[in-house]
């Protein structure tokens, strides 16, 4: 009954693949908090495992994010 991975985290599979890794690590540390998130790479797809379930559409909404090129203020 054990289980590699840490009791609470919840795993979301991304479904497109990114070449900058940085956009998510900064969006989850913003988001969550560095440290208090994991990812892993999985047969060439990005997992991410949270302290909390994703509501409905939050996962598109992050993928949606890290997508959009950073616009200059």
């Amino acid at each position: 009954m054990s289980n590699s991975q840490d009791p609470g985290w919840h795993e979301e599979v991304m479904r497109q693949k990114y070449n900058d890794p940085r956009k998510l690590k900064d969006f989850l540390d913003k988001t969550y908090g560095s440290g208090n998130y994991l990812v892993k790479i999985r047969s060439n797809r990005w997992i991410l495992c949270l302290p909390e379930p994703l509501q409905e559409g939050e996962l598109e909404d992050i993928e949606r994010r890290i997508r959009v090129h950073y616009k200059p203020n």
